[in-house]
Parts: C-alpha cells; sequence; structure tokens
C-alpha cells in the first residue's frame, strides 16, 4: 500500500510552480520573453509603435516556502524582438497561490490520477522498422556498404514518420462536502493552463518549467498559456467555474461509468449516468462487481458516501473524472 502510494502521488506535496508577473512592452514589440533561473516564459505580443501594454505573465520560478513575500525583486532578463522594449514590472498582487491555504485539508490530500514518465516514446511503427532494419543488416554481415545504406534508409523514414500519441490529459473533479471544490489536472511533458490554478507542482521536482502562449482559435482570442518540462509530470489545481449534480438530476456531464460507495465502505457499480437523468438505481450492479480503479478508490476518509465517475470521452487527449467526498 506504501509502494502503491508513491506511485500515484499523495496530492499536493511539492513547491508551488506557477507564479504571475507583469511585463510592461513599449512598441513596436512582435514578441518578448522573460528569463530566470528555473524556466522562461514567452509571449508572442504584438504592440505597435508609440504603445505602452503591460500582461501577466506565468513563471515557474522556485521560492522559499511557498512564501509570496519571497519571490526575487528581479529577473535574470528580458529580451524583445524588434525595436521597443521590455521590462519586468513585478509580480501580480495578490497572488492566485495565496488562495491554496484555504483549500479543504481534504482536498488538498487526495491520491493523484498516474500519468506516463514522459519523454519521446517510439511509435509501433518505429519498433516495426527498428527490428526488419536489425534482421536485414544481421543478414548482409559482411557489406559494410549495404548494411550502411539500410541504417540510412530506415534513419531516414524514422524521421519523417509521426512519432507514437502523446499521453491524454487527466483531470479529477474533487469534491468534499456540499460546496468545496478543486479540479486536478495531470500531463506529462506539458499541461495547458485554464486560466483559474491555485497551484502547479512538478515530478521530479526542481525542474525548470517554461511558459508559452498559444495561438487562440480566433483572431480576436489571446490564447491559452501552456507550461512545458521534458520528461515531467506537471500537476495543476484549479477551481471549477461549477459543479451541477444531485441525485435528482446529472448536469455536470454524461458519465460513462459510476460508482457509489455507502458510509460502510462498499462500492456499488451503478454502470452509466446520462446527462439529465437521476442517479442510476441500485440495480445496475452489486458491491464488488467492477470496482472503480484503485487511484480513485484508496485513501478516502472512511465513514462518509462518495461519488466516483468517468465522464463520456470526447477524443483522445483528454480523460475526466469526478469524486466527491460526502456526496450527500
Amino acid at each position: 500500500m506504501i509502494l502503491l502510494a508513491l506511485a500515484l502521488g499523495l496530492g499536493a506535496a511539492g513547491e508551488n510552480r506557477l507564479w504571475w508577473g507583469e511585463v510592461a512592452l513599449r512598441g513596436p514589440v512582435e514578441a518578448a520573453v522573460v528569463r530566470h533561473d528555473d524556466g522562461a516564459s514567452a509571449l508572442a505580443r504584438a504592440v505597435p509603435a508609440g504603445t505602452e501594454r503591460t500582461v501577466r505573465v506565468p513563471l515557474g520560478a522556485r521560492v522559499p516556502g511557498d512564501e509570496p513575500a519571497r519571490l526575487p525583486r528581479e529577473l535574470d532578463a528580458t529580451e524583445v524582438s524588434g525595436s521597443g522594449a521590455a521590462r519586468f514590472a513585478g509580480w501580480l498582487e495578490p497572488q492566485p497561490a495565496s488562495a491554496w491555504k484555504s483549500v479543504t485539508p481534504g482536498l488538498r490530500a487526495r491520491g493523484l490520477p498516474p500519468v506516463a514518465d514522459g519523454g519521446a516514446r517510439p511509435s509501433a511503427a518505429d519498433l516495426a522498422i527498428v527490428l526488419a532494419a536489425c534482421a536485414l543488416g544481421f543478414g548482409l554481415r559482411g557489406r559494410d556498404g549495404a548494411r550502411f545504406l539500410v541504417g540510412a534508409v530506415a534513419g531516414g523514414v524514422l524521421w519523417f514518420l509521426p512519432g507514437a500519441e502523446a499521453e491524454p490529459v487527466v483531470e479529477v473533479y474533487e469534491g468534499e462536502g456540499t460546496d468545496s471544490w478543486v479540479v486536478v489536472t495531470r500531463a506529462t511533458d506539458r499541461l495547458a493552463l485554464r486560466g483559474s490554478e491555485l497551484r502547479l507542482e512538478v515530478d521530479p521536482p526542481r525542474r525548470p518549467v517554461d511558459f508559452r502562449r498559444e495561438a487562440g482559435g480566433s483572431p480576436a482570442s489571446e490564447g491559452r498559456w501552456v507550461g512545458s518540462s521534458p520528461r515531467t509530470r506537471l500537476t495543476s489545481w484549479s477551481v471549477p467555474v461549477a459543479v451541477e449534480l444531485s441525485r435528482d438530476a446529472n448536469r455536470f456531464r454524461s458519465l460513462a461509468a459510476c460508482w457509489l460507495r455507502d458510509p460502510a465502505g462498499g462500492w456499488r457499480a451503478l454502470g452509466r449516468w446520462e446527462l439529465g437523468r437521476g442517479l442510476p438505481g441500485e440495480a445496475g450492479g452489486e458491491p464488488g462487481e467492477a470496482p472503480p480503479p484503485g487511484w480513485a478508490a484508496s485513501g478516502l476518509p472512511p465513514g462518509r458516501a462518495v461519488l466516483l465517475g468517468r465522464a463520456e470521452g470526447v477524443g483522445t487527449d483528454r480523460e475526466t473524472w469526478i469524486r466527491w467526498v460526502g456526496f450527500p
């Protein structure tokens, strides 16, 4: 059980790597980069000549004790593309991370969903080409020129083949009682910010974290900030917009599967829970049948009802769960 807890994660236990600063831009500026000891933040923000703007930028600085008062006063460098200028204007006050201590302790300590270790992973096609090249090269022993040609061709094919699909983002809507909620989002290598984050952690710790604003879906949209750190698991805690769910009606989203734990600790599989419908009847399963995933059912406080659900998939890039302790 101890090894399982260490593998899955024990909730927020590291240092916060999401702090917001302000950068003053004087045009003409096409883009700007803010660098510091623990990463860099880049934004493509066109500022016309003769115009001044101040923009908010996420920074992955490491701060002793996660205390905003100990944020560094100066950063290493601010670079611009264009003949304008940029300077670090200071830290946002108050910091969203300051609200983290007010989050219910139970929500801060929940076990985390597992994600991959990160890094580039070969696809099945990549592995097949490598194996075929090895077999052919073995058959060409003594013919160095032909073996070199086989290796060169295989390398060229691998260069142009797409890599394996990225691991999906996993998000869990965590509820405690009737009015305490956070959204825990985990991903490998890169994680898009929702805009309401209270905290971001990386595993392994102390890895540099870079932020870049990606282009929006329309010319009027400024896009979203994305944090990245190669071969690293990134975990954020944010505030959800709203979670509307009760035994009478599901106004959250369609759940492909859900489970209910009674205060005595017995789990019951209830099957699908359609949007707009009431909680499925108990005929959906018997206690112990089709148990929920271990990471989701472990480490929860005893003596309370728990609702666990997996949302209907809308793609391969995101997996959504809900875990509500004290489900009324």
